[in-house]
C-alpha cells in the first residue's frame, strides 16, 4: 500500500541532515520526486566553495532554482553581481534572502525586481535601495538602518503586506514615531527599536501589535503599551514620563506570556510589572536591575493599581528580587536571571512557589562569581539542595558552585559554563544519574580548600569518561571501568582500555596522601578501591561514570562525547 504524497511530505519535512534527506532520493521516483525540491528549499552558503558550487549548479541546471525559498550567504563571502544575477535569473520564487549589508552594492533594482515574492530582507542602510521597493511589494520583514528612517513613513505606507518591522540607529538618532505607525494602519505585529531617541509626546503602540523589542531607546514622552502584547523586551530603555498600558479600565493584560527586562532601574521597573497577569505570565527574565535613589513615600503613594510596595522596598533595601519575580504569578514555566539576587531555595524549592516552573537558566552577569575570594562570592554562590521538582532544563553561568551534586538530582538537562566548582578534598563526588539524561560542561574551574587555604585547579577539565557496562577482560577490582579517556587542559581527549586504566589507578596510588589534587567526578559510585587509588590525580584528571540506558547526550568543552565506546577523536 502506498502512501499518500501528504504524508510522505509532512514525514520527510521532520529530517533535518541534509545527508538523510539524499539518501531519501534513492527510494523511489515518487520520493525522488518529493524529496528534491525540498533539498534545495533552504539553502545556507558559508564558504566561498559553497557559493561557487551552488551558481555553477544553478547555469548548469536551472531547475534546481525553482525550489529555492530561503537563501542565506555568510557574512565572510562576497557575492558578484555576476552571482546575484545567476541567483535572481534561476531562483524567481525565492521567498527570503540573508546577506551582509554592505553586500547591497552589487545589487541593483534590474536583479532585485526579479525576486517579486521577496518576504524577508537585509538590512537596508540606504534611500537607494528604498527606491527599489514597490507598491506590489510583498515584504513582510522590513529593517530600516540609519538615514532610511527618516524615509521609514513613505515606505511603510506603501507595503501593505508590512507585518515585523525594525528600526535602528547607530548614532542615537532623535525621530518621531508615531507618524510611522500610523502609516501602517494597523498591520504591524511585531515592532523593534534599537538605540533611538523617540521624541513624541505620547506613543501608543497599535492594536495590532504582539511583540516589542526595545534596546537602548530613550521617550521624551509618555509610552502607552497596547493590551494585546504577547511579548515584550526591554534593555536599557528611559521613560520620562510614564509606562501604561492602552485600557478603558484598570486591570491585567490579558495575553502578555513572555517578559523580560534588561538594565531596568528599580522605580521604572514596576510599570511594566503592575498591570501582568500571574496567570498567563510563562516566561519572566531579568538582567542586571539597577538600584538609583530610593524613591520617596509620597511617589509610592500615588501608584493606582494593586500595591506591589513590599518588592520595591525589597530591592532598595536587600537589592533582593525574589518579591519581583513571584509577583508575576505562579505560572512561570521560564525563568532567566542574570546579575542579580535572589533567593534560589524560596523560588525553586517551596511548592508554593513557582509550581510550573520547568527551565532555569542563572547567570551572575559579570566576574563577581569567578572572584572566588571577592566579598562578592558568597553572595553570588549557587547552593542547590535536594527536591522532589523536575526541572527540564538548569543552566548555571558565571557562578561559584558549592553543591554540584544536588544540581543533578531535580533536572533532567543539567548545563554548567564558565563556572568555579567547589569540591571538598578526598571526596568523591557522586553526580545522581536515574533523573539526568543530559549533562555539559564547558570552562569549568574547580577549586577546593586545603588547611584554610583556598586553591585553584585552572588546568583541569573531565577528564576521564567510563561506560560502566561490565567490562568481562578487566580484573575484579577494575570491572566497571571498561573505557578511561585521559586529556590535560591542552590536549586532545584519549580513550584508554581497561588494562590502561588499571595502570593509570596503579600509577596514581602513589599520590593517595597528597589531597591537593582535583578528585573525580562520578555519576555511579565507583567501588571504593578503585576511587581511593584514582581520585588523587597529580595529572589533573577526573573520570565520570555512565550508564546507557539513562544518560543519552554527554558534552565537555563543547565536545559531544560518545557513551557507546567510540574513540574520541
Amino acid at each position: 500500500m502506498k502512501l499518500p504524497i501528504e504524508i510522505i511530505r509532512q514525514v520527510l519535512l521532520f529530517i533535518d541532515s541534509a545527508e538523510d534527506k539524499c539518501t531519501c532520493l534513492t527510494v523511489c521516483r515518487l520520493w525522488y520526486s518529493i524529496t528534491r525540491p525540498l533539498l534545495y528549499k533552504h539553502v545556507s552558503l558559508q564558504s566561498w566553495d559553497q557559493l561557487d558550487q551552488f551558481v555553477s549548479t544553478l547555469v548548469s541546471a536551472p531547475t534546481y532554482g525553482e525550489y529555492v525559498r530561503e537563501l542565506a550567504i555568510g557574512d565572510d563571502i562576497a557575492p558578484s553581481r555576476y552571482d546575484f544575477d545567476s541567483i535572481a535569473r534561476t531562483c524567481r520564487h525565492l521567498e527570503a534572502i540573508d546577506f551582509y549589508q554592505d553586500h547591497w552594492d552589487e545589487l541593483n533594482d534590474e536583479i532585485f525586481c526579479r525576486w517579486s515574492r521577496l518576504t524577508r530582507i537585509p538590512a537596508i542602510d540606504s534611500r537607494r535601495i528604498l527606491e527599489w521597493i514597490g507598491d506590489h511589494s510583498m515584504l513582510q520583514h522590513l529593517h530600516l538602518v540609519d538615514e532610511c528612517l527618516t524615509s521609514a513613513a513613505d515606505v511603510v505606507t506603501r507595503i501593505s503586506h508590512l507585518q515585523h518591522l525594525t528600526l535602528e540607529s547607530s548614532t542615537y538618532q532623535s525621530m518621531l514615531l508615531m507618524p510611522i505607525l500610523n502609516a501602517s494602519v494597523g498591520r504591524i505585529q511585531s515592532l523593534t527599536l534599537v538605540h533611538i531617541r523617540i521624541k513624541d509626546d505620547i506613543v501608543h503602540l497599535p492594536p495590532s501589535s504582539t511583540n516589542l523589542t526595545m534596546m537602548s531607546i530613550a521617550f521624551e514622552g509618555h509610552l502607552c503599551l497596547t493590551p494585546q502584547l504577547r511579548h515584550l523586551h526591554a534593555s536599557s530603555v528611559f521613560v520620562k514620563k510614564q509606562v501604561r498600558y492602552d485600557m478603558d479600565s484598570g486591570g491585567l493584560v490579558p495575553n502578555l506570556k513572555s517578559l523580560s527586562l534588561d538594565n531596568i532601574t528599580a522605580d521604572h521597573l514596576e510599570p511594566y510589572l503592575i498591570h501582568v497577569d500571574p496567570r498567563r505570565l510563562k516566561k519572566l527574565s531579568f538582567r542586571a536591575l539597577l538600584l538609583s535613589d530610593h524613591p520617596s513615600t509620597d511617589n509610592l503613594s500615588t501608584i493606582e493599581t494593586r500595591p506591589t510596595h513590599d518588592f520595591i522596598s525589597q530591592l532598595y533595601h536587600a537589592n533582593d528580587t525574589t518579591f519581583v519575580i513571584l509577583s508575576a504569578g505562579k505560572n512561570l514555566t521560564t525563568l532567566e536571571l542574570d546579575g542579580v539576587n535572589i533567593n534560589i531555595k524560596r523560588l525553586v524549592y517551596d511548592d508554593e512557589s513557582l509550581p510550573h516552573l520547568q527551565h532555569l537558566i542563572l547567570s551572575s552577569g559579570d566576574d563577581t562569581a569567578k572572584a572566588v575570594h571577592s566579598s562578592d562570592a558568597t553572595q553570588s554562590s549557587f547552593h542547590p539542595q535536594e527536591s522532589h521538582r523536575l526541572l527540564t532544563t538548569l543552566q548555571v553561568k558565571n557562578f561559584l558552585i558549592t553543591d554540584l551534586v544536588s544540581m543533578a538530582q531535580w533536572t533532567k538537562r543539567l548545563i554548567v559554563h564558565d563556572c568555579f566548582c567547589y569540591i571538598p578534598p578526598g571526596t568523591c563526588v557522586t553526580i545522581l544519574h536515574h533523573r539526568l539524561d543530559t549533562l555539559h560542561i564547558s570552562n569549568t574551574r574547580f577549586t577546593y580548600e586545603l588547611y584554610g587555604i583556598d586553591h585553584k585547579m585552572e588546568r583541569c577539565s573531565v577528564i576521564g569518561i567510563i561506560d560502566s557496562v561490565n567490562d568481562e577482560q578487566a580484573p575484579c577490582n577494575y570491572r566497571n571501568i571498561t573505557h578511561f579517556y585521559h586529556a590535560c587542559w591542552d590536549g586532545a581527549v584519549q580513550r584508554l582500555t581497561s588494562e590502561q586504566a588499571k595502570l593509570v589507578a596503579d600509577s596514581h596510588d602513589m599520590c593517595r596522601n597528597q589531597w591537593k589534587y582535583n578528585p573525580f567526578m562520578q555519576l555511579q559510585q565507583v567501588q571504593e578501591q578503585v576511587f581511593r587509588a584514582i581520585c588523587k590525580c597529580r595529572f589533573h584528571f577526573g573520570v565520570i561514570t555512565i550508564q546507557r540506558r539513562h544518560i543519552q547526550e554527554l558534552c565537555f568543552n563543547h565536545k559531544l562525547i560518545p557513551i557507546t565506546g567510540a574513540v574520541v577523536k
